[in-house]
Protein backbone atom coordinates (compact mmCIF):
# COMPACT_ATOMS: atom_id res chain seq x y z
CA UNK A 1 0.00 0.00 0.00
CA UNK A 2 1.73 3.37 -0.89
CA UNK A 3 1.29 5.85 1.83
CA UNK A 4 -0.46 8.56 1.24
CA UNK A 5 0.24 10.98 4.52
CA UNK A 6 2.82 13.40 5.81
CA UNK A 7 6.46 11.46 6.31
CA UNK A 8 7.28 11.71 9.89
CA UNK A 9 10.89 12.00 10.54
CA UNK A 10 11.25 12.74 14.14
CA UNK A 11 9.78 14.36 17.07
CA UNK A 12 11.26 17.58 17.10
CA UNK A 13 8.92 18.66 14.15
CA UNK A 14 5.72 17.90 16.31
CA UNK A 15 6.78 20.07 19.24
CA UNK A 16 7.86 22.66 16.84
CA UNK A 17 4.09 22.70 15.62
CA UNK A 18 2.55 22.83 19.25
CA UNK A 19 4.30 25.75 19.49
CA UNK A 20 1.98 27.57 16.89
CA UNK A 21 -0.31 29.81 18.27
CA UNK A 22 -3.39 31.33 16.66
CA UNK A 23 -5.20 34.32 17.84
CA UNK A 24 -8.68 33.94 17.41
CA UNK A 25 -11.99 35.06 19.01
CA UNK A 26 -15.39 33.97 18.66
CA UNK A 27 -16.35 37.31 16.47
CA UNK A 28 -14.27 36.45 13.60
CA UNK A 29 -14.59 32.69 12.97
CA UNK A 30 -17.54 32.61 10.29
CA UNK A 31 -17.33 28.98 10.99
CA UNK A 32 -18.73 28.96 14.70
CA UNK A 33 -22.83 28.12 14.42
CA UNK A 34 -23.55 28.55 17.82
CA UNK A 35 -23.43 31.53 19.84
CA UNK A 36 -26.53 30.68 21.73
CA UNK A 37 -28.36 27.90 23.23
CA UNK A 38 -31.29 26.66 21.82
CA UNK A 39 -33.27 25.51 24.85
CA UNK A 40 -36.15 23.90 22.78
CA UNK A 41 -34.01 21.26 22.07
CA UNK A 42 -34.05 19.60 25.55
CA UNK A 43 -35.90 16.80 27.11
CA UNK A 44 -38.91 18.41 28.41
CA UNK A 45 -40.01 14.83 30.12
CA UNK A 46 -37.45 14.61 32.57
CA UNK A 47 -39.06 15.46 35.72
CA UNK A 48 -41.24 12.33 34.96
CA UNK A 49 -38.54 9.89 33.56
CA UNK A 50 -37.64 7.54 36.15
CA UNK A 51 -34.23 7.02 34.08
CA UNK A 52 -33.31 10.46 34.25
CA UNK A 53 -34.24 11.33 37.94
CA UNK A 54 -31.50 7.99 38.85
CA UNK A 55 -28.97 9.46 36.54
CA UNK A 56 -29.08 12.39 38.27
CA UNK A 57 -29.30 10.76 41.46
CA UNK A 58 -26.46 8.85 40.78
CA UNK A 59 -24.49 11.75 39.71
CA UNK A 60 -22.15 9.92 37.52
CA UNK A 61 -21.04 11.58 34.33
CA UNK A 62 -17.92 11.46 31.46
CA UNK A 63 -16.99 14.83 30.47
CA UNK A 64 -14.81 15.20 27.56
CA UNK A 65 -12.89 18.24 27.34
CA UNK A 66 -11.82 19.20 23.62
CA UNK A 67 -8.83 21.13 24.27
CA UNK A 68 -8.12 22.13 20.71
CA UNK A 69 -9.23 21.70 17.56
CA UNK A 70 -6.30 21.38 15.55
CA UNK A 71 -3.87 18.32 15.22
CA UNK A 72 -0.51 17.46 14.14
CA UNK A 73 -1.48 14.66 11.93
CA UNK A 74 -3.24 14.28 8.67
CA UNK A 75 -5.05 10.64 8.71
CA UNK A 76 -6.86 10.03 5.77
CA UNK A 77 -9.96 9.24 7.17
CA UNK A 78 -10.62 12.03 9.08
CA UNK A 79 -13.03 14.67 9.40
CA UNK A 80 -10.25 17.27 11.12
CA UNK A 81 -8.06 16.18 7.23
CA UNK A 82 -7.81 17.72 4.52
CA UNK A 83 -10.02 15.20 2.90
CA UNK A 84 -13.43 17.44 2.09
CA UNK A 85 -15.43 14.72 1.43
CA UNK A 86 -15.26 13.51 4.74
CA UNK A 87 -17.53 15.67 7.67
CA UNK A 88 -15.76 18.55 8.20
CA UNK A 89 -15.40 18.12 12.62
CA UNK A 90 -13.64 21.19 13.19
CA UNK A 91 -16.49 23.67 13.21
CA UNK A 92 -15.77 25.07 15.95
CA UNK A 93 -13.17 27.43 17.80
CA UNK A 94 -10.04 25.95 17.04
CA UNK A 95 -8.39 26.79 20.43
CA UNK A 96 -10.22 27.66 23.38
CA UNK A 97 -11.42 31.22 23.82
CA UNK A 98 -13.43 30.46 27.48
CA UNK A 99 -11.81 30.52 31.31
CA UNK A 100 -10.60 26.81 32.02
CA UNK A 101 -10.89 27.77 35.33
CA UNK A 102 -14.84 27.41 35.00
CA UNK A 103 -13.76 24.02 34.88
CA UNK A 104 -14.14 23.42 38.03
CA UNK A 105 -17.84 23.69 38.33
CA UNK A 106 -17.84 19.94 37.52
CA UNK A 107 -16.26 19.25 40.86
CA UNK A 108 -19.54 18.86 42.30
CA UNK A 109 -20.05 15.75 40.02
CA UNK A 110 -20.35 12.89 42.62
CA UNK A 111 -18.33 10.60 40.21
CA UNK A 112 -16.58 12.63 37.27
CA UNK A 113 -14.78 10.42 34.69
CA UNK A 114 -12.97 13.54 32.64
CA UNK A 115 -11.30 12.72 28.96
CA UNK A 116 -8.96 15.11 27.35
CA UNK A 117 -10.17 15.32 23.34
CA UNK A 118 -9.17 17.09 20.07
CA UNK A 119 -8.06 17.71 17.97
CA UNK A 120 -4.95 16.39 19.35
CA UNK A 121 -5.03 16.86 23.55
CA UNK A 122 -1.17 17.11 24.11
CA UNK A 123 -0.41 20.19 21.67
CA UNK A 124 -2.24 21.55 24.72
CA UNK A 125 -0.67 20.32 27.66
CA UNK A 126 -0.44 23.14 29.58
CA UNK A 127 -3.93 23.25 29.42
CA UNK A 128 -4.38 19.61 30.76
CA UNK A 129 -2.06 20.52 33.40
CA UNK A 130 -4.14 23.55 34.64
CA UNK A 131 -7.33 21.43 34.56
CA UNK A 132 -6.21 18.29 36.57
CA UNK A 133 -6.08 19.96 39.68
CA UNK A 134 -9.14 21.37 39.34
CA UNK A 135 -11.31 18.32 39.52
CA UNK A 136 -9.24 16.45 42.26
CA UNK A 137 -11.56 13.31 42.53
CA UNK A 138 -12.02 12.71 38.97
CA UNK A 139 -10.71 9.62 36.76
CA UNK A 140 -8.91 10.94 33.81
CA UNK A 141 -9.02 9.65 30.40
CA UNK A 142 -6.58 10.75 27.22
CA UNK A 143 -7.43 9.94 23.67
CA UNK A 144 -4.31 10.33 21.44
CA UNK A 145 -2.75 10.06 18.60
CA UNK A 146 0.60 9.12 20.74
CA UNK A 147 2.95 11.38 18.95
CA UNK A 148 3.69 13.77 21.82
CA UNK A 149 3.11 11.14 24.83
CA UNK A 150 7.03 11.98 25.85
CA UNK A 151 6.24 15.81 26.17
CA UNK A 152 3.81 14.46 29.49
CA UNK A 153 5.88 14.53 32.78
CA UNK A 154 5.90 11.27 34.04
CA UNK A 155 3.82 12.24 36.86
CA UNK A 156 1.17 13.77 35.09
CA UNK A 157 1.67 10.41 32.50
CA UNK A 158 0.11 8.63 36.19
CA UNK A 159 -2.54 10.56 36.88
CA UNK A 160 -4.44 9.51 34.14
CA UNK A 161 -6.51 5.99 34.88
CA UNK A 162 -6.97 5.53 31.19
CA UNK A 163 -4.97 6.38 28.28
CA UNK A 164 -6.43 5.55 24.58
CA UNK A 165 -4.10 5.52 21.91
CA UNK A 166 -4.81 5.87 18.19
CA UNK A 167 -3.14 2.75 16.30
CA UNK A 168 -4.71 0.79 13.49
CA UNK A 169 -3.41 -2.69 13.74
CA UNK A 170 0.03 -3.63 12.51
CA UNK A 171 2.73 -1.81 11.07
CA UNK A 172 1.67 -1.71 7.03
CA UNK A 173 -1.98 -0.76 8.18
CA UNK A 174 -1.47 1.71 11.10
CA UNK A 175 1.20 3.61 8.61
CA UNK A 176 -0.63 3.99 6.14
CA UNK A 177 -3.66 5.32 7.48
CA UNK A 178 -1.91 7.88 9.86
CA UNK A 179 1.77 8.16 8.71
CA UNK A 180 5.02 7.13 7.78
CA UNK A 181 7.38 5.72 10.95
CA UNK A 182 4.26 6.20 12.86
CA UNK A 183 3.55 2.32 13.98
CA UNK A 184 7.30 2.06 15.70
CA UNK A 185 7.21 5.71 17.19
CA UNK A 186 3.80 4.92 19.16
CA UNK A 187 5.30 0.96 20.00
CA UNK A 188 8.03 3.27 21.22
CA UNK A 189 6.01 5.75 23.33
CA UNK A 190 3.76 2.96 24.24
CA UNK A 191 7.06 1.34 26.19
CA UNK A 192 7.91 4.70 27.70
CA UNK A 193 4.80 5.03 29.40
CA UNK A 194 4.98 1.28 30.71
CA UNK A 195 8.87 1.00 31.22
CA UNK A 196 9.74 4.95 32.36
CA UNK A 197 6.71 6.41 33.57
CA UNK A 198 5.67 3.35 35.15
CA UNK A 199 1.98 4.02 34.33
CA UNK A 200 0.02 0.77 35.64
CA UNK A 201 -3.72 2.51 34.27
CA UNK A 202 -5.81 1.02 31.61
CA UNK A 203 -3.58 1.54 28.19
CA UNK A 204 -6.02 0.95 25.41
CA UNK A 205 -5.05 0.70 21.44
CA UNK A 206 -7.64 2.12 19.88
CA UNK A 207 -8.44 1.73 16.40
CA UNK A 208 -10.43 3.11 13.78
CA UNK A 209 -11.40 0.00 11.66
CA UNK A 210 -11.53 1.11 7.58
CA UNK A 211 -11.56 -0.27 4.77
CA UNK A 212 -7.66 -1.72 4.87
CA UNK A 213 -8.35 -3.59 7.94
CA UNK A 214 -8.74 -7.56 8.86
CA UNK A 215 -10.46 -6.88 11.82
CA UNK A 216 -9.22 -10.14 13.02
CA UNK A 217 -5.75 -9.68 11.74
CA UNK A 218 -5.50 -6.49 13.32
CA UNK A 219 -7.05 -6.92 16.42
CA UNK A 220 -4.69 -10.12 16.99
CA UNK A 221 -1.64 -8.51 16.66
CA UNK A 222 -2.00 -5.53 19.18
CA UNK A 223 -3.32 -8.23 21.39
CA UNK A 224 0.18 -10.24 20.98
CA UNK A 225 2.49 -7.74 21.71
CA UNK A 226 1.54 -7.66 25.81
CA UNK A 227 1.87 -3.90 25.71
CA UNK A 228 -1.76 -2.81 25.80
CA UNK A 229 -4.49 -3.82 28.56
CA UNK A 230 -7.71 -3.84 25.93
CA UNK A 231 -8.53 -3.56 22.03
CA UNK A 232 -11.53 -1.19 20.63
CA UNK A 233 -12.14 0.33 17.65
CA UNK A 234 -14.62 2.18 15.63
CA UNK A 235 -15.66 1.93 12.27
CA UNK A 236 -14.46 4.15 9.21
CA UNK A 237 -18.26 4.58 8.29
CA UNK A 238 -21.27 6.96 8.14
CA UNK A 239 -18.95 10.13 8.14
CA UNK A 240 -18.26 10.66 4.24
CA UNK A 241 -21.02 10.93 1.61
CA UNK A 242 -19.81 7.43 -0.73
CA UNK A 243 -20.07 3.81 1.21
CA UNK A 244 -17.29 2.30 -1.43
CA UNK A 245 -14.77 5.26 -1.36
CA UNK A 246 -13.09 3.81 1.40
CA UNK A 247 -13.62 -0.23 0.62
CA UNK A 248 -12.90 -0.36 -2.81
CA UNK A 249 -9.47 -1.34 -2.93
CA UNK A 250 -6.82 -5.13 -2.89
CA UNK A 251 -8.96 -6.46 0.04
CA UNK A 252 -12.54 -5.48 -1.02
CA UNK A 253 -15.41 -4.28 -3.31
CA UNK A 254 -16.94 -2.39 -1.82
CA UNK A 255 -18.49 -1.71 1.44
CA UNK A 256 -20.94 -4.37 1.49
CA UNK A 257 -18.21 -6.95 0.70
CA UNK A 258 -15.89 -5.89 3.42
CA UNK A 259 -18.82 -6.72 5.96
CA UNK A 260 -19.40 -9.92 4.80
CA UNK A 261 -16.13 -11.61 3.64
CA UNK A 262 -13.85 -9.35 6.10
CA UNK A 263 -15.12 -7.78 9.19
CA UNK A 264 -18.38 -10.24 10.08
CA UNK A 265 -16.22 -13.36 9.53
CA UNK A 266 -13.37 -11.69 11.86
CA UNK A 267 -15.79 -10.87 14.58
CA UNK A 268 -16.77 -14.40 14.56
CA UNK A 269 -13.23 -15.80 14.82
CA UNK A 270 -12.36 -13.00 17.50
CA UNK A 271 -15.17 -14.68 19.26
CA UNK A 272 -13.93 -18.16 19.19
CA UNK A 273 -10.34 -16.86 20.29
CA UNK A 274 -12.21 -15.36 23.23
CA UNK A 275 -14.09 -18.18 24.36
CA UNK A 276 -11.18 -20.52 23.69
CA UNK A 277 -8.82 -18.20 26.13
CA UNK A 278 -11.87 -18.03 28.54
CA UNK A 279 -12.00 -21.56 28.64
CA UNK A 280 -8.32 -21.71 29.95
CA UNK A 281 -9.17 -18.65 32.51
CA UNK A 282 -7.89 -15.75 30.45
CA UNK A 283 -10.40 -12.75 29.42
CA UNK A 284 -8.84 -11.08 26.26
CA UNK A 285 -9.36 -7.58 26.99
CA UNK A 286 -11.70 -6.92 22.95
CA UNK A 287 -13.77 -4.34 24.71
CA UNK A 288 -16.77 -4.29 21.97
CA UNK A 289 -17.32 -8.07 23.35
CA UNK A 290 -16.50 -6.98 27.16
CA UNK A 291 -18.92 -4.10 26.83
CA UNK A 292 -22.07 -6.46 25.86
CA UNK A 293 -20.85 -9.49 28.00
CA UNK A 294 -21.02 -7.04 30.91
CA UNK A 295 -24.78 -6.29 29.71
CA UNK A 296 -26.04 -9.30 29.22
CA UNK A 297 -24.99 -11.25 31.44
CA UNK A 298 -26.88 -9.56 33.96
CA UNK A 299 -29.71 -9.63 32.02
CA UNK A 300 -30.23 -6.03 31.78
CA UNK A 301 -31.64 -4.24 29.26
CA UNK A 302 -30.09 -1.45 27.53
CA UNK A 303 -32.16 1.75 27.98
CA UNK A 304 -29.54 4.34 26.95
CA UNK A 305 -26.94 4.31 24.12
CA UNK A 306 -23.88 2.71 25.47
CA UNK A 307 -21.43 5.44 25.02
CA UNK A 308 -23.36 7.89 27.07
CA UNK A 309 -23.75 10.94 24.81
CA UNK A 310 -27.01 13.36 25.94
CA UNK A 311 -27.56 11.08 28.99
CA UNK A 312 -24.98 11.33 31.11
CA UNK A 313 -21.71 12.36 28.84
CA UNK A 314 -20.95 15.38 27.45
CA UNK A 315 -18.30 17.81 26.45
CA UNK A 316 -16.75 21.07 26.71
CA UNK A 317 -16.32 22.79 23.60
CA UNK A 318 -13.61 25.13 22.48
CA UNK A 319 -16.23 27.66 23.12
CA UNK A 320 -17.44 26.85 26.18
CA UNK A 321 -20.44 25.71 25.53
CA UNK A 322 -21.73 22.18 26.45
CA UNK A 323 -22.70 19.04 23.50
CA UNK A 324 -23.88 16.01 23.86
CA UNK A 325 -20.35 14.61 21.67
CA UNK A 326 -17.18 15.89 20.47
CA UNK A 327 -17.33 14.25 17.17
CA UNK A 328 -20.68 16.40 16.68
CA UNK A 329 -19.98 20.17 16.61
CA UNK A 330 -22.83 20.41 13.63
CA UNK A 331 -25.22 20.84 16.59
CA UNK A 332 -26.23 22.95 18.87
CA UNK A 333 -25.07 23.18 22.24
CA UNK A 334 -27.46 21.97 25.45
CA UNK A 335 -25.89 24.81 27.73
CA UNK A 336 -22.94 27.27 28.70
CA UNK A 337 -20.49 26.88 31.08
CA UNK A 338 -19.58 30.14 30.80
CA UNK A 339 -23.29 31.38 32.31
CA UNK A 340 -23.57 32.24 36.16
CA UNK A 341 -26.45 29.33 37.21
CA UNK A 342 -25.10 26.62 34.87
CA UNK A 343 -26.15 23.54 36.78
CA UNK A 344 -24.49 19.95 35.90
CA UNK A 345 -27.48 17.98 36.92
CA UNK A 346 -29.33 20.00 34.21
CA UNK A 347 -27.27 18.11 31.36
CA UNK A 348 -28.43 14.63 32.51
CA UNK A 349 -30.87 13.02 29.65
CA UNK A 350 -31.22 15.91 27.50
CA UNK A 351 -30.83 14.03 23.97
CA UNK A 352 -31.77 10.55 23.60
CA UNK A 353 -31.70 7.70 20.48
CA UNK A 354 -33.95 8.84 18.05
CA UNK A 355 -34.47 7.75 14.21
CA UNK A 356 -34.54 4.34 13.01
CA UNK A 357 -33.23 3.10 15.58
CA UNK A 358 -36.47 3.58 17.93
CA UNK A 359 -38.04 0.95 15.54
CA UNK A 360 -35.03 -1.31 15.92
CA UNK A 361 -36.14 -4.77 17.60
CA UNK A 362 -32.49 -5.19 19.11
CA UNK A 363 -32.18 -1.18 20.58
CA UNK A 364 -32.60 -2.72 24.02
CA UNK A 365 -29.48 -5.29 23.52
CA UNK A 366 -27.69 -2.61 21.73
CA UNK A 367 -28.72 1.17 22.46
CA UNK A 368 -27.90 2.47 19.12
CA UNK A 369 -25.28 2.69 17.40
CA UNK A 370 -24.66 6.75 17.16
CA UNK A 371 -26.77 9.40 18.22
CA UNK A 372 -25.63 11.10 15.36
CA UNK A 373 -24.97 9.00 12.72
CA UNK A 374 -28.75 8.43 13.00
CA UNK A 375 -29.07 12.27 12.32
CA UNK A 376 -26.68 12.81 9.41
CA UNK A 377 -27.56 9.63 7.84
CA UNK A 378 -24.86 10.13 5.07
CA UNK A 379 -25.08 6.73 3.54
CA UNK A 380 -28.78 6.89 3.21
CA UNK A 381 -30.96 3.78 4.60
CA UNK A 382 -29.07 1.18 2.74
CA UNK A 383 -25.67 2.21 3.89
CA UNK A 384 -27.08 2.81 7.31
CA UNK A 385 -28.63 -1.11 6.78
CA UNK A 386 -25.42 -2.34 5.95
CA UNK A 387 -23.93 -0.60 9.08
CA UNK A 388 -26.52 -1.94 11.35
CA UNK A 389 -25.77 -5.54 10.38
CA UNK A 390 -22.51 -5.15 11.85
CA UNK A 391 -23.71 -4.33 14.83
CA UNK A 392 -26.59 -7.58 14.91
CA UNK A 393 -23.53 -10.10 14.15
CA UNK A 394 -21.76 -8.55 16.92
CA UNK A 395 -24.94 -8.86 19.44
CA UNK A 396 -25.64 -12.54 17.87
CA UNK A 397 -22.25 -13.76 18.34
CA UNK A 398 -22.16 -12.67 22.11
CA UNK A 399 -25.49 -14.12 22.57
CA UNK A 400 -24.48 -17.36 20.50
CA UNK A 401 -21.88 -17.96 23.43
CA UNK A 402 -23.30 -16.40 26.42
CA UNK A 403 -24.77 -19.85 28.27
CA UNK A 404 -20.84 -20.74 27.86
CA UNK A 405 -19.37 -17.90 28.84
CA UNK A 406 -22.11 -17.89 32.36
CA UNK A 407 -21.12 -21.66 33.20
CA UNK A 408 -17.61 -20.32 32.88
CA UNK A 409 -17.92 -17.24 35.25
CA UNK A 410 -19.88 -19.96 37.78
CA UNK A 411 -17.09 -22.35 37.97
CA UNK A 412 -14.62 -19.36 38.30
CA UNK A 413 -16.09 -16.44 39.60
CA UNK A 414 -12.57 -14.63 39.67
CA UNK A 415 -13.49 -13.86 35.78
CA UNK A 416 -16.05 -11.31 36.42
CA UNK A 417 -13.79 -9.06 37.76
CA UNK A 418 -11.97 -8.89 33.97
CA UNK A 419 -15.33 -9.66 32.10
CA UNK A 420 -17.37 -6.84 34.39
CA UNK A 421 -15.39 -3.94 32.01
CA UNK A 422 -15.63 -1.20 31.99
CA UNK A 423 -15.75 -0.07 35.41
CA UNK A 424 -16.62 3.52 34.58
CA UNK A 425 -17.51 5.31 31.49
CA UNK A 426 -13.95 5.53 30.22
CA UNK A 427 -14.40 6.78 26.71
CA UNK A 428 -14.71 2.98 25.01
CA UNK A 429 -18.02 3.79 23.15
CA UNK A 430 -18.97 -0.19 23.57
CA UNK A 431 -20.54 -0.24 20.22
CA UNK A 432 -17.94 0.07 16.96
Amino acid sequence: MEDKNKVITNENKEKEQDQIKVKHTPDNDNNVKHQQVDLDRLNKNKDNDPITQRLIKEDKMLLFITLTQRCNLNCGYCGNGSNEDIEDLATHNPEVVYDVNLIKKFDKVKDLAVCFYGGEPLLRIHLIEQIMPLLPNAKFCLQTNGVLLKSLKPEIVRNFNTILVSIDGDEATTDFNRGKGLYKMLIKHCKWLRETCKFTGDLIARMTCSGINDIYKSVTHLLSLGLFDHVHWQLDAEWDSDMDARYTNDLAEGFVDWKDRIYNVGITKLMKDFMENLRNGKVLGIVPFLGLIKVFIKGEKVKRILCGSGSDAFNVTTGGYINCCPIAPEFDPIADLKLDDFDHKKLYDTELIAGFCKECEILEKCGGRCLYANKDNWWGEEGRKHVCQTVFHLVKTIEDNLDEIKKLVDENPGLMEYLEYPKFNNSTEIIP
